[in-house]
């Protein structure tokens, strides 16, 4: 647990950016238009406030996300996550982009939105997808600001997967590994509903 935790705090800050393309039908009228199809927006991510705890079995961190936008708008946004270690069932490494992609392309959908861009990271950056059991749920709460610099925040319902990033593949894979390490001491990566599983 000590691990995870000093881990996770100790990584500083993951730099990378975040190239943003029109694609379909938008990326034709931006192209008509004489217009760039892509922008590059500078990000830094840490992952900061982890608390490990093995009496308690629980998970608890943030990831504060800094974004700068062509017109000096800076997004700052803050999301807190806690969660009990038993309640996980299984762990993916990724690239972010890709798990980005995928989550933005289902919120986009969920709201009857067509998805008009596609994202990419440079350099490539990976988060830990902590999937939960089915039917468990974790804490969240998101920290944002608006274009108008309006400051909210908002706990997030029927949150079913936490993400962890990092800078590097190999850091994520051990990071992993220390989880599973850790689900399996606290009873979890069992469905409850399989006692064969």
């Amino acid at each position: 647990m000590k691990y995870i935790q000093d881990r996770l705090n100790g990584q500083g800050k993951i730099n990378y950016q975040m190239v943003m393309t029109q694609i379909g039908e938008a990326a034709r009228v931006t192209a008509d238009a004489g217009l760039s199809v892509s922008d590059h927006v500078p990000i830094s991510t840490t992952v900061m406030k982890t608390e490990a705890d093995a009496a308690s079995c629980k998970l608890s961190y943030s990831v504060s996300t800094e974004g700068r936008l062509d017109n000096n708008f800076t997004s700052l946004s803050e999301l807190s996550v806690k969660l009990l270690f038993r309640d996980v069932d299984k762990l993916v490494v990724e690239p972010y982009q890709d798990y980005q992609n995928r989550a933005t392309a289902l919120a986009l959908s969920a709201a009857g939105l067509a998805r008009n861009f596609t994202e990419d990271y440079n350099p490539r950056t990976f988060v830990v997808r902590l999937i939960l059991t089915y039917g468990r749920t974790l804490h969240s709460r998101l920290r944002a600001n608006d274009l108008n610099n309006v400051v909210t925040e908002k706990e997030l319902s029927d949150v079913k997967e936490a993400v962890v990033p990092f800078q590097e593949e190999e850091a994520a894979q051990r990071m992993a590994k220390a989880i599973v390490h850790a689900v399996e001491l606290c009873g979890g990566g069992k469905d409850d509903n399989d006692p064969f599983k």
